[in-house]
């Protein structure tokens, strides 16, 4: 990991200090999250999304793309319809809304969100993992503060621009 942070580090440095630019190919999707100004995802020889990394992750164009950048969540129906209704949106037929694990917001049963009910915890270190029943639905949302346990109710809502939503075709 250290040697890997290195060369990275080099490879920017003298991109930068020769004014040139550098293309970094990786089996590791994540390597390109931090070091690229613009990344462009193949998906079978075909180019299915271009831009700068964030709204690559935030913002991915299909759920090939949300998988390749981390754990990301998929609902239909129900708990995703009410996911959006707490935040003032609006799911069409056939459409699909995704998720971030950091981008669920959890608190103790409040006004505020879709009630739920910690089914799983797990420890990362510096955050925690929730896994959250929403009905027929399991989400997991990831948390620096875990004050919660297996059994829990909770509530849960979309942090700010926390959702996106895939069309039913990608």
């Amino acid at each position: 990991m250290g040697h890997k942070r290195l060369l990275k580090a080099v490879i920017q440095d003298l991109g930068d200090q020769l004014g040139i630019t550098c293309t970094l190919i990786s089996h590791d999707p994540l390597d390109t999250l931090s070091w690229a100004d613009e990344i462009l995802v193949l998906q079978e020889g075909r180019l299915v999304q271009q831009g700068p990394p964030a709204r690559v992750y935030q913002q991915p164009a299909s759920e090939y793309v949300a998988g390749l950048f981390g754990g990301y969540n998929l609902l239909t129906g129900a708990a995703a319809k009410a996911l959006l209704a707490a935040s003032g949106q609006s799911l069409a037929a056939g459409q699909r809304l995704l998720i971030r694990p950091e981008a669920l917001a959890v608190a103790e049963a409040g006004p505020i969100g879709v009630a739920g009910r910690v089914t799983a915890v797990r420890f990362f270190g510096s955050y925690s993992e929730l896994d959250v029943r929403l009905g027929k639905s399991v989400v997991t949302s990831r948390v620096t503060e875990n004050r919660f346990g297996p059994g829990q109710l909770v509530h849960v809502r979309l942090a700010a621009e926390g959702g996106w939503v895939l069309p039913a075709s990608s």
